[in-house]
């Protein structure tokens, strides 16, 4: 992994301007390193690029509070506060060096008096921060535990939020029924497939020596992930 994987990802990123370049947190500052992830997506602007149109018509700005749970390095986390200047943001990440990647990428981008960030996610927790606004977003990745987050017996407050969850059915086995018989009186659930074959947006410009790497470029080395999207029905009969 690391020999063909992340040190690339890690050389080429080198030759990449420090920002996201398109998608919907374009001009975001970010660095060259992912914790739990590739870089290269994520400069490029095309990481995870299956979200986007659910992203654009849920409307960023509606939100007063988002949660994002698996916060990595804080592509979501610090991406959601540069687009809505108003948000507040929890990013739970176990790792200890996910935590100071976020809260530097929070601060060279100017969010990180809005950003809580805290380690371990429980339920118990999770109940707590979702009680925290209105209208709150909460942003899923959690490498099967999302079977024990994602339980409004324990965290009941999840009825009253839009949520989108990474799917992993390789560690859990599939978990449409579960959520859908969980979420389906609460919520509009939309069950988004992983899109194989990406490509670099138009717009984006690469440097000569990384035109041969397109397709190194936005591979992101998923396995047979996808989302599960769910707008709260009360917030949308509001």
């Amino acid at each position: 992994m690391l020999r063909r994987i992340y040190w690339p990802q890690f050389y080429l990123a080198q030759f990449l301007p420090g920002v996201v370049q398109s998608g919907p947190f374009s001009g975001m500052k970010y660095g060259r390193l992912a914790t739990g992830s590739v870089v290269l997506p994520k400069l490029i602007g095309t990481y995870e690029c299956e979200l986007h149109p659910v992203l654009a018509s849920w409307n960023l700005d509606q939100y007063d509070v988002c949660i994002d749970v698996g916060a990595g390095e804080g592509y979501y986390a610090v991406g959601v506060c540069y687009r809505n200047p108003e948000i507040q943001m929890t990013a739970y990440e176990q790792s200890f060096w996910g935590r100071n990647r976020i809260r530097r990428l929070a601060r060279r981008n100017g969010v990180l008096a809005r950003m809580n960030i805290k380690g371990r996610c429980e339920p118990e927790y999770l109940q707590e921060s979702l009680l925290q606004g209105k209208r709150v977003l909460l942003i899923m990745d959690v490498e099967g535990y999302e079977t024990i987050l994602m339980d409004p017996e324990r965290v009941p407050a999840l009825k009253n939020v839009d949520f989108i969850i990474e799917m992993h059915p390789e560690r859990i086995g599939p978990m449409d029924s579960v959520l859908y018989q969980r979420f389906e009186n609460s919520h509009h659930l939309v069950r988004i497939p992983r899109q194989i074959h990406k490509s670099i947006p138009a717009g984006v410009r690469l440097p000569g020596r990384l035109e041969k790497n397109k397709e190194f470029l936005v591979d992101e080395f998923r396995g047979p992930q996808y989302w599960l999207a769910g707008k709260s029905i009360q917030n949308t009969a509001h």
